[in-house]
């Protein structure tokens, strides 16, 4: 050997071929886009089980196969984002822009569908192909750290260290032989508190270089004990939130587990394009850059009210505001049975009379998916299901606002009967009215 020869790579020592990340990336956005609408594959259908509610009120109007070729478009472009062979790099953008279209176009026409994890996917979809692989793969670390960032924050108050804060603590304790109901009422909200506190704490972590693989080990560590916390061994939700965990460790490691190397791999077909394409290119990488600005700076908006709360990335967190349909128990028959079993005694003393009809629990059994938390979705629902069933008179609707974060109190309104709550509907900038397709 010469005596100025570099030294051999080893096999560990290989470098991984640029772009290598974003390769995986995609392929772990297609693959569990497919998981996550396959398990709640009626979501994503012109269903009849359960209201639909677009953003837009002209969209009301439009035609259940509009919906049926934006499913086929979100099923086509992800698996052809796992398919799709790296060296194919405008076919791969194109996927990622189909993708995005396809989805962005399919939760206009539900509010339901905007889903956490669908708000995300979408995200990424769009920064992947609007931008080059380096600058894409940066925003995205610095959008994952916001969605724990958010998210802690949003656990820190009243609402959820004396309720969910509780559940999570109660599951989490017993499978180590504790019994957080015997403890102090302080030591259980201090012990609450630690879920939000170590969210935050992987949030900042993942941020600083000096602590970011420590960090993505706690954020594993973390997913993995919301699987235990929430799966069928814990409080059984939904396997929508599973199989989205599944992929938030995914998306840890595939970011923050190795460096980002500088690599500007075009995002398209070379040569670069000219003319309308060229200019078309730059406009979305524009709207790339102000959805990501969008998302970082929008979320503290839902404290007023002014934001949704899951695009704030409030989850798990039960301060959202809340619907409360009443219905008056003379007329329950007037209900199909499938819609009977969701009639339950009220919580409050003063709604002798009524039953509570739990929107929530028909919505993750008629769609597999949790009841979007906004007042303006549900009380188009409750709309929607006066009207089909002929109680006009017969129903009370109870909306409730964000929790205040030291009291968990809410400002409350009453609206007694249809006309009152549409009154109330008709208030909203966005559409509070159903689509009309319940059966």
């Amino acid at each position: 050997m010469m005596e100025n020869s570099p030294p051999p790579i080893l096999p560990d020592q290989r470098p991984r071929p640029p772009g290598w990340q974003r390769v995986w990336l995609q392929r772990a956005l297609g693959a569990f886009s497919l998981a996550l609408v396959g398990v709640t594959w009626r979501l994503w259908t012109p269903q009849t089980v359960f209201p639909q509610v677009p953003w837009l009120a002209m969209l009301n109007a439009w035609p259940a196969g509009v919906q049926w070729a934006g499913l086929a478009a979100i099923l086509l472009a992800s698996l052809a984002l796992v398919a799709l062979p790296r060296r194919w790099g405008g076919w791969n953008s194109c996927a990622l822009a189909c993708y995005a279209a396809a989805m962005s176009g399919m939760i206009l026409l539900d509010q339901q569908r905007l889903e956490p994890w669908a708000f995300q996917f979408v995200t990424i979809a769009v920064l992947l192909a609007a931008l080059p692989t380096t600058r894409s793969l940066w925003l995205l670390r610095l959008l994952t750290a916001s969605l724990y960032f958010y998210s802690a924050l949003s656990k820190f108050d009243y609402t959820f260290l004396n309720s969910l804060g509780q559940d999570f603590l109660q599951v989490l304790a017993g499978k180590i032989g504790f019994t957080p109901a015997t403890w102090p009422e302080s030591s259980r909200l201090m012990a609450a508190a630690f879920f939000p506190l170590g969210e935050l704490s992987v949030a900042i972590g993942l941020l600083l270089p000096i602590s970011r693989r420590v960090a993505l080990v706690c954020a594993i560590g973390m997913h993995l004990l919301l699987l235990m916390i929430l799966g069928p061994w814990g409080l059984q939700h939904g396997p929508s939130v599973l199989v989205w965990n599944v992929f938030l460790m995914l998306l840890d490691v595939l970011l923050f587990g190795w460096p980002i190397v500088l690599d500007d791999m075009p995002v398209a077909v070379q040569p670069p394009p000219r003319g309308f394409f060229r200019g078309a290119r730059i406009a979305f990488s524009a709207m790339a850059i102000l959805l990501s600005v969008a998302e970082l700076i929008l979320p503290p908006l839902a404290w007023f009210e002014v934001y949704d709360h899951w695009p704030a990335w409030g989850l798990y967190s039960p301060k959202a505001q809340r619907t409360i349909v009443l219905v008056r128990v003379s007329e329950v028959p007037r209900l199909p049975p499938r819609l009977q079993k969701y009639c339950v005694p009220p919580d409050a003393w003063d709604d002798i009379g009524y039953l509570h009809f739990k929107l929530d629990r028909w919505s993750l059994d008629a769609l597999g998916a949790p009841l979007y938390p906004q007042n303006r979705t549900q009380l188009a629902i409750s709309v929607e299901l006066a009207k089909k069933y002929d109680l006009p008179s017969d129903i009370l609707v109870r909306r409730l606002g964000v929790a205040a974060p030291l009291s968990g109190l809410r400002e409350k309104a009453d609206l007694d009967g249809q006309d009152a709550i549409e009154a109330a509907a008709d208030v909203y900038w966005l559409n509070a009215r159903a689509k009309g397709n319940l059966k």
